[in-house]
């Protein structure tokens, strides 16, 4: 067995030689960090996944990285191929759709079922995310900053506070699989409309209020549409002439 690097491995990663058998700490650091950088999009749709590339640049093992592809394969994030190897998965305007569409009543139901089983400690959840989401301003979500990233933080605790009391670790699984899809189509189309065109304070108010009536199907339609309001914008910041991430999306 090759010898360890007697250099100290940075904070962020542990380093690991080839012969290594994988360890769930060092494939969940390979598979956090790859995850992330999809959604960010600074892995592209389609662009090639080779192992050895990702070992420098993740700092990880082969093994470690093969693993970590394989979990993000069931994630729907990566792609393998015969004989090619692993990509990022491709985008489309459909699948947009299909998504978009999928969300709402994945987190219509979870909502629903919250607002049947929300205690008091739920209710307290719901406010306290709103008030922390009211004090910040939606960002431009063409500039991929520690702002932007604070505003996607609380923006999303707000929206897991509505669903917390489901009840379903399953349908909680695969709304937060669908909310990494959609970070995915947000950061890659370059928004930078839709903050002056639409209230989204209101919108988030709105279903603050919805759920605390304890009206479930008014929370539903409204979660449903908050979402396809963003899809359209989405729509439009991808057609755009300026749009550099056009050419990624097919129809």
């Amino acid at each position: 067995m090759a010898a360890r690097p007697t250099t100290k491995p940075s904070p962020a990663f542990v380093i690991e030689t080839e012969d290594d058998n994988p360890t769930p700490s060092l494939t969940s650091v390979a598979t956090a960090a790859i995850r992330k950088d999809i959604l960010l999009a600074r892995l592209k749709p389609g662009k090639r996944l080779g192992v050895v590339a990702l070992k420098a640049q993740y700092n990880c093992g082969g093994a470690s990285i093969r693993e970590a592809l394989s979990r993000l394969i069931s994630e729907g994030l990566v792609v393998a191929t015969d004989h090619k190897g692993f990509r990022v998965s491709h985008v489309s305007r459909s699948d947009l759709i299909d998504l978009t569409i999928t969300r709402g009543e994945i987190d219509g139901l979870a909502l629903s079922k919250s607002i049947e089983n929300g205690d008091v400690a739920w209710e307290g959840r719901i406010v306290s995310a709103f008030h922390q989401l009211s004090k910040l301003q939606p960002h431009a979500m063409n500039i991929i900053d520690a702002e932007k990233l604070h505003w996607d933080e609380v923006h999303n605790s707000f929206h897991f506070a509505l669903v917390s009391a489901c009840g379903s670790p399953r349908l909680l699984s695969l709304r937060n699989t669908l909310l990494d899809h959609a970070e995915r189509y947000r950061n890659l189309s370059g928004l930078i409309a839709g903050v002056n065109k639409r209230d989204t304070m209101k919108e988030h108010k709105d279903l603050m209020d919805a759920a605390l009536a304890r009206n479930a199907e008014a929370a539903s339609r409204l979660i449903a549409e908050h979402y396809w309001r963003t899809c359209q914008l989405l729509l439009e910041a991808i057609d755009s002439p300026g749009s550099k991430e056009r050419s990624f999306f097919g129809q």
